[in-house]
């Protein structure tokens, strides 16, 4: 099977009660989280890059990213998938999640993903 477009969406709308403030905004080498794996997220040349947030992202680059709402964040993660699964180009074959918080995930452990999936319609990292 040959992917035409790939969607990548990175949830961040968690409100990490138990921490008090957003994981996501985390300081972490000299950037947020969130930052980093939104570089991630760029540098695998997703045809569509979103990411959902519950509350506004104070300092985070959101260039080259749709960001789409999520109203229901206290509903979980899942809650911000389905919000955002409205958002993506329907022309999309593959759509990639990523966690807003967590920065380790390499392109080429994305790439990997892709590689080994078969024909499932989506990758989880």
């Amino acid at each position: 099977m040959t992917i035409d477009r790939v969607a990548g969406l990175v949830v961040a709308a968690g409100g990490s009660r138990r921490l008090g403030q957003p994981k996501q905004l985390l300081p972490y080498r000299g950037r947020t989280l969130l930052d980093h794996t939104l570089d991630t997220a760029r540098a695998c040349g997703f045809d569509q890059l979103l990411c959902a947030v519950g509350d506004e992202l104070p300092g985070v680059r959101f260039v080259g990213v749709e960001v789409v709402q999520n109203p229901s964040r206290d509903d979980g993660c899942s809650s911000s998938i389905v919000v955002a699964l409205n958002a993506v180009d329907p022309r999309s074959d593959v759509l990639v999640l990523l966690l807003g918080d967590q920065p380790g995930v390499r392109v080429e452990t994305v790439a990997a993903l892709l590689a080994g999936r078969g024909g499932a319609r989506f990758a989880v990292c």
